[in-house]
């Protein structure tokens, strides 16, 4: 392909940047950004949300999600967790996968929506 050809080494650290500048992610939306914990909070959410201007409301568990007992995080979740606002969990219980999380974002505000409501069992 360059027969014998060398690339000079400053060619070779302007296209290492070039590629690093596409790496970086971007910077603070503005307006709110919602998490719901799973789909079930994202549905009840989204109706309180829809029409909302400057609103963003994310799923941060696919709605296809079984069992949020044994559930575990993935990165991109992760991420999604310390870019948002709020984040409004079902509570009771629910998603103690969320527990250690949480505690890594303490500027995340946690909105549970079972909080001062007196569960059956």
């Amino acid at each position: 392909m360059f027969k014998g050809k060398k690339l000079p080494v400053p060619a070779l650290v302007f296209c290492l940047l070039l590629l690093l500048c596409g790496c970086s992610r971007p910077g603070k939306r503005d307006g709110l950004t919602v998490v719901a914990s799973f789909y079930p909070v994202y549905i009840a959410a989204a109706n309180i949300t829809d029409g909302v201007e400057g609103v963003e409301l994310v799923n941060l568990t696919g709605p296809q999600t079984g069992c949020l007992h044994d559930y575990q995080l993935t990165p991109q979740e992760m991420i999604t967790l310390e870019e948002a606002d709020l984040l409004i969990i079902n509570g009771a219980g629910m998603e103690a996968f969320l527990e250690k999380a949480t505690a890594a974002y303490p500027d995340l505000k946690v909105v549970s929506a079972s909080a001062n409501i007196k569960l059956l069992l």
